[in-house]
């Protein structure tokens, strides 16, 4: 921290991704001492390996603190000495093994619009029970709870919300409610079946406004697939570890508005539906899933938006579709470990955009097609 000890005018310190885990014994004394005017902190992933300590409360003018991925920061209790930067609209915190009680009052700091805390799994607390200036409140991966009452009248300004699926229950959407200012939402470890599974759906298709929804572990086993037609206005869709039915995966192929999708070591077990040919406004397509089956659709040619497209661990079989060389405004192609056959499509060579190919791990055979040569970019 010694380039910072002759800049005591110092506004705004961004060292994130520097390594700091040496030499760096007392860095919050040494900001508190150097930096005197500091508003906007942020040290992520700098590998800090000392303890959070309240000198760092001299630097009364902080706004912004980003300390997350730091984790050597912990202590075994939250620092709740941060309660004293009555200036503070923005701490993250995610990824730092913090542990003990989050205080309820932190809620009610009036500047405080984002709060990220997640990914600390020993971290508990209460969602708040009282009215928030919050815009983005990040909380899966910890060990919060809620106590009744609990509404989201308390969320007016809520746009980015974080939660632990075990939080999710038909008594909790009950009496929370809906919180109309949503358009992001991530739901960690949802792991609901039956009639709790359909509440969620419902609930999470109620938000209108919802334009990027992300679901981890969740089962759709028992999902009708008018469930998920209902979220029209989603733009960007992230799917993780969930069990994915043949339905479903059609009813994606409704979402039409989606400029993002994302699949992630789904279980499928089927083959890819051609609906994915109505995603005409996707302009990324990341599928990791061992589970889809059979042939890829020739549908996939319909999505003309694209500009980058990934398939890895993927067991298509037969050959990559000709139709592949209608994504004309595709710069990123990559298909790895997937099983096609035959050869590559002379087609391909049509991608006039495409900055970066990559296709390994596969099972084609036969020549490089000349067409390739043609691929200036």
């Amino acid at each position: 921290m010694s380039l910072v000890e002759n800049l005591s005018n110092l506004k705004e310190l961004y060292l994130d991704l520097v390594d700091m885990s040496t030499n760096v014994d007392d860095w919050c004394k040494t900001l508190a001492q150097s930096v005197p005017r500091l508003q906007v902190l942020s040290l992520d992933g700098c590998s800090l390996n000392t303890p959070i300590h309240h000198s760092l409360l001299r630097l009364h003018s902080l706004t912004v603190i980003n300390l997350q991925s730091n984790p050597g920061i912990a202590v075994n209790l939250f620092p709740d000495f941060f309660m004293g930067f009555a200036n503070l609209t923005v701490l993250r915190l995610s990824h730092n093994n913090l542990e003990g009680w989050f205080p309820d009052k932190f809620f009610q700091l009036k500047n405080l619009r984002i709060l990220d805390l997640s990914f600390n799994m020993n971290l508990l607390g209460h969602l708040p029970k009282v009215p928030t200036s919050l815009e983005t409140l990040r909380l899966e991966g910890t060990n919060f709870s809620y106590a009744k009452p609990i509404s989201s009248s308390n969320f007016n300004m809520l746009k980015e919300l974080g939660l632990e699926g075990k939080l999710i229950s038909k008594d909790f959407l009950t009496s929370f409610g809906l919180i109309w200012s949503l358009c992001h939402l991530e739901l960690l470890n949802s792991e609901l079946l039956g009639d709790s599974g359909s509440n969620l759906l419902s609930w999470i298709g109620a938000h209108k406004n919802l334009t990027c929804l992300i679901l981890s572990e969740f089962d759709f086993s028992s999902t009708k697939p008018s469930s998920i037609s209902n979220f029209k206005n989603l733009r960007s869709l992230r799917l993780f570890g969930c069990n994915l039915t043949r339905p479903i995966m059609s009813a994606i192929g409704d979402l039409v508005d989606l400029q993002s999708l994302d699949m992630s070591n789904c279980n499928t077990y089927s083959s890819m539906p051609s609906s994915i040919g109505n995603l005409t406004n996707l302009k990324s397509l990341y599928i990791n899933s061992p589970g889809f089956l059979g042939p890829m659709p020739a549908a996939i040619g319909n999505l003309k938006s694209l500009k980058s497209m990934v398939f890895s661990n993927c067991e298509f079989t037969g050959p990559m579709p000709s139709t592949i060389g209608n994504l004309t405004k595709l710069q990123t192609l990559e298909i790895a470990a997937c099983r096609f056959s035959g050869p590559i499509p002379y087609s391909i060579g049509q991608l006039k955009e495409l900055r970066a190919l990559f296709i390994e791990g596969c099972n084609m055979s036969g020549r490089i097609p000349n067409s390739i040569v043609n691929m200036t970019n």
